[in-house]
């Protein structure tokens, strides 16, 4: 992601743009590549890109959209989108979670997960996702924001080897 891309969606958090809107751009830009390629393609007049723009986006993200158009910038919309849902989880302070395990969780492991989270975390409102990973033998990896919490069985026997080995 570039600083452009985070500047960018600083500015439309700034602006009041809604959150809904900017996940049905990012939306029609990712199921949609077509669009994408248009608005990002020189051969094409910023007029027609302004029309297509008017006839696909959200109304409150068309003036964006057009702006970025006229910089030759659109090629960083989707990068914009994923800024923005970044920022916007940091401002209203929810933490992504992504939960690996190597079979389905019972409820009385995830609520042990989601009170370590919270002890971690106490300030942020979790949203967890949990997701089955056939390459882990056992145990958890939790991935929450930018740490990485590592129980599974392949990660406790490399902090064995490491305790053993004195690195």
């Amino acid at each position: 992601m570039t600083q452009t891309a985070i500047n960018y969606a600083k500015a439309l958090h700034e602006l009041n743009i809604s959150r809904e809107s900017m996940r049905t751009v990012e939306e029609i830009i990712k199921t949609v590549p077509t669009v994408s390629e248009v608005l990002e393609a020189p051969i094409i007049s910023k007029e027609e890109k302004r029309r297509v723009t008017d006839r696909i986006f959200p109304e409150e993200t068309r003036s964006f959209i057009k702006l970025l158009c006229d910089y030759d910038r659109a090629d960083q919309l989707l990068n914009i989108c994923e800024a923005y849902e970044i920022e916007y989880r940091r401002i209203h302070h929810i933490l992504k979670a992504e939960i690996y395990s190597a079979k389905p969780l019972g409820d009385e492991k995830k609520q042990e997960i989601e009170k370590f989270l919270q002890e971690k975390y106490p300030d942020m409102t979790c949203q967890l996702s949990y997701e089955i990973e056939k390459k882990l033998m056992g145990g958890t990896l939790i991935k929450a924001g930018n740490m990485e919490y590592d129980n599974s069985y392949e990660g406790r026997l490399h902090q064995l080897e490491l305790k053993l080995t004195g690195r």
